[in-house]
């Protein structure tokens, strides 16, 4: 102890303290992955699915006083195993943990209990790991539609298509140097080469439709903050169609306006194509068999105009069936034919008949006339003489 010395009228403290050289003191210290965190920046990252061990160092810090009966355990753990369940004055013992990375922030608490001659003793320890995603993904559109499986949207040939790739940061870490290609149109140019978590990008290309099945796929690669690479894929389709307009030309026999069983095909007779404003398209002629075709042909509306053969009128229009009647009007014209993307019309079809027909087939457009003759009849030796009359059909002018 020390002496103080005191005047008259001071007054002083004499504090004490005292130094517990039996009580035991019972000290926890616990890493993931070899780490202490005692800081947020000490948080450790681990890839999801990658093994993690935690350890908990047990100290027995006291200079004199023993610890028993020690256990372990661990909020989200359980109970963990250690070597032994005393210690003496100054040992250490380390007891450990294993477990599978999870995704996202994970944090636990060790906490450690033990008895001495003159009290229970306890101590706890906190713990946090980061599990790491690192993942992308990739949607690819065409034309606005999400064509994954085969055939895909009819797109008319010689088109403009364009193509959409989604590009979306799906885990939770940044990513860097992302890269789009594609197997047909190579090269994609996207507005950014990093994203940030949830993040997405759409990147595009434009094209020309093509005949047929078009199948291309996108591949889209990025790196995580360790350097390792993730990709990513999606393909898309569109077949390449055009509409074709077409039919038959035919000598209509019994003047009914359909096509009946032995009725032949006209050849070699001219038939065009217009558009709605009556633009000519194109030209063809009538096969062996009187058929004839448009094709190539982009969605919209178009006439068909047949030529029509001296001394021959087109036939009745629109007398049964559409595939197998008459659909043009008295000069040859059809109706207007309106065609979708890969839609065909093979119905547009023409009967004509002989002019000198004409009566039978438009009776309203005759009259009857009277002609007067005198045959002569000669039986035997008789010879009679008699005034007959014929009716004719005279058309009206």
């Amino acid at each position: 102890s020390e002496t103080l010395y005191l005047r008259a009228g001071e007054h002083g403290v004499l504090d004490a303290g005292l130094v517990c050289k039996v009580c035991a003191q019972l000290h926890m210290e616990k890493y993931t992955n070899d780490v202490l965190v005692q800081a947020p920046e000490d948080i450790p990252k681990i890839k999801v699915g990658e093994s993690v061990t935690w350890k908990y160092i047990i100290y027995n810090d006291s200079t004199s006083a023993s610890i028993d009966n020690i256990t372990v355990t661990d909020d989200k753990e359980g109970n963990i195993s250690c070597p032994q369940e005393s210690l003496d004055p100054g040992e250490s013992m380390e007891c450990t943990k294993s477990g599978v990375a999870k995704e996202g922030s994970y944090s636990n608490m060790g906490r450690v209990t033990g008895s001495s001659p003159d009290k229970n003793l306890t101590d706890e320890y906190p713990s946090n790991y980061y599990g790491v995603v690192a993942k992308i993904d990739i949607q690819k559109l065409t034309n606005g539609k999400d064509s994954d499986m085969a055939p895909g949207e009819k797109l008319s040939i010689g088109d403009s298509v364009t193509w959409e790739y989604i590009v979306k940061n799906a885990g939770n870490v940044e990513l860097s140097n992302i890269a789009v290609t594609d197997d047909k149109e190579g090269s994609i140019s996207c507005p950014k080469d990093s994203l940030d978590v949830n993040e997405s990008m759409t990147c595009t290309k434009s094209g020309t439709v093509q005949e047929g099945q078009y199948e291309n796929e996108a591949t889209v690669t990025a790196s995580s903050e360790d350097g390792a690479e993730v990709k990513g894929s999606d393909s898309s389709h569109y077949v390449g169609v055009s509409s074709c307009l077409g039919d038959r030309l035919w000598y209509d026999k019994n003047l009914n306006g359909v096509q009946d069983s032995g009725e032949p095909g006209v050849v070699d007779i001219g038939v065009s194509l217009y558009s709605e404003s009556g633009a000519l398209l194109a030209t063809t002629q009538t096969d062996q068999n009187g058929n004839y075709k448009f094709c190539g042909l982009k969605p919209g509306k178009y006439k068909v105009k047949f030529e029509q053969p001296n001394t021959y009128l087109f036939t009745l229009k629109d007398q049964g069936d559409d595939a197998e009647d008459s659909d043009v009007d008295s000069s040859g014209w059809s109706h207007l034919v309106t065609l979708g993307v890969g839609e065909n019309d093979m119905s547009i079809d023409a009967g004509i008949y002989c002019e000198c027909d004409d009566f039978i087939v438009n009776p309203d457009e005759y009259s009857k006339v009277s002609a007067s003759f005198e045959p002569m009849a000669v039986l035997g030796l008789l010879l009679f003489i008699y005034l007959a009359t014929l009716t004719v059909r005279q058309k009206e002018k």
